[in-house]
């Protein structure tokens, strides 16, 4: 599966000089290594026409020019129809999921942002797994985890999702230690994003967080739901986006604390404010500065942290004046499942959903951590799941070395979990 840039004649000549970018030049498609905390990326290398050196500092160096996204989704980085008609039906599985009546329950895991790619392949690719696909060898895996792959259960009563925020909220863009695939032209790039999408929109339907307003605009067409955090859900531009989104969108009240009934209201008028038309200005896919125009978006949800008082909180989403008549369907965010507090939140979440709320529950949140797999494996880059693990530069399993950091506790208990819920959901 190619994934260079694609420039078809005789529009080419044409988008060079509208956009100032000379592919021989721009895409540098040799094998030099990028020093990076981000590994094996498939995407090449990607520069613009810019007004500093590359030693310059990052903040310092002005305009970097990029091609709109339009160019970037339907010419340089396109999507199959195949690919496109999946994510479409996600989408639509999705928002039935909105709708009243018995449904499967909707379980969005992966890590809280995506540190590594190898890793959050073998995460798509593991959440592909449990929804009926199939391996055909995990022998090379640790005893720990090879089980969960060699595992047949299908978790038919559980619709998956996999989390792919590709940056964390303000932090340090130029720290290594952010360890962030970023959504912005600045060391990364949209070009190495929208490749690592594409594969992964292949396994699982994808499910990220806007952070900036203008990113989605080139990433948007993969995702099947979005999600507005704590941080952002009194910002009018966010409320807008969503508005427009073709796609359900899911606003978070985020953890415990004093300020959780302050950001639930700000959900639901969140909530309120996306189901509105909006008028505003923005950028189009071909680069125009438009006044764009929005008929509302009411494929949205609250998320809440899991807890003994969600009945309380129930109560109060369910007394908001400006949704009386619409049913609020809630989403728990129960974060990453450490083995100290496994049983609680097990016995939490059971109780829950015996509880007269479960009607409004659309399902559940899991930070599954970071790792999936050893850092020795290679996952495989193919577009089918038949070989999910091949072992790089290894001739036997005698040879591997596994990292010491390496640790599958959150994703153990995670598996663990979606087992109990698809049980539960029966």
């Amino acid at each position: 599966m190619s994934l260079q840039p694609r420039i078809k004649s005789p529009l080419s000549r044409t988008l060079e000089k509208s956009l100032v970018i000379e592919t021989s030049e721009s895409v540098n498609t040799t094998d030099t290594e990028v020093e990076s905390p981000v590994a094996h990326s498939y995407a090449p290398e990607w520069e613009y026409h810019q007004t500093a050196t590359k030693s310059s500092n990052t903040t310092n160096k002005g305009n970097i020019p990029i091609p709109q996204p339009e160019v970037m989704q339907k010419v340089l980085y396109p999507i199959t129809p195949q690919l496109q008609n999946k994510i479409f039906n996600d989408r639509t599985n999705v928002n039935s999921l909105l709708s009243d009546g018995k449904k499967p329950l909707l379980v969005i895991t992966g890590p809280s942002h995506i540190k590594d790619t190898n890793q959050i392949k073998a995460c798509a690719q593991y959440l592909s797994l449990k929804q009926g696909n199939s391996i055909t060898s995990s022998d090379y895996l640790p005893s720990e985890i090879k089980s969960i792959f060699h595992d047949p259960a299908e978790l038919s009563n559980l619709h998956l999702a996999l989390r792919t925020n590709l940056t964390m909220y303000n932090h340090a863009y130029t720290s290594p230690q952010s360890q962030s695939i970023r959504t912005f032209e600045i060391d990364k790039g949209i070009p190495k994003c929208r490749s690592l999408l594409r594969e992964l929109s292949q396994y699982a339907p994808l499910v990220s967080e806007f952070v900036d307003t203008l990113t989605p605009q080139y990433l948007a067409d993969f995702y099947s739901m979005g999600i507005v955090g704590p941080t952002l859900i009194e910002s009018q531009l966010h409320r807008e986006l969503a508005s427009g989104s073709s796609y359900a969108v899911g606003f978070s009240a985020g953890e415990k604390s004093d300020m959780l009934d302050h950001k639930l209201t700000s959900c639901l008028d969140s909530m309120y404010a996306t189901s509105q038309p909006h008028q505003f200005l923005s950028i189009t896919k071909y680069g125009t500065v438009a006044v764009v125009g929005t008929t509302g978006n009411s494929d949205t949800f609250v998320i809440l942290p899991l807890g003994d008082d969600i009945t309380e909180l129930v109560a109060k989403v369910n007394s908001y004046k400006n949704l009386q008549g619409k049913t609020v369907k809630l989403l728990l965010d129960i974060g990453r499942v450490s083995n100290d507090d496994y049983e609680t939140k097990l016995i939490t979440l059971k109780s829950v959903l015996d509880s007269e709320v479960r009607d409004q529950i659309l399902g559940v949140m899991i930070d599954s951590g970071d790792h999936y797999v050893p850092y020795d494996y290679q996952v495989d880059d193919r577009e089918d799941v038949e070989s999910l693990f091949t072992l790089v530069d290894r001739a036997s399993s005698e040879s591997l070395s596994f990292a010491p950091n390496s640790n599958y506790e959150y994703f153990i208990n995670a598996n663990n979990l979606l087992l109990e819920l698809n049980n539960l959901n029966k």
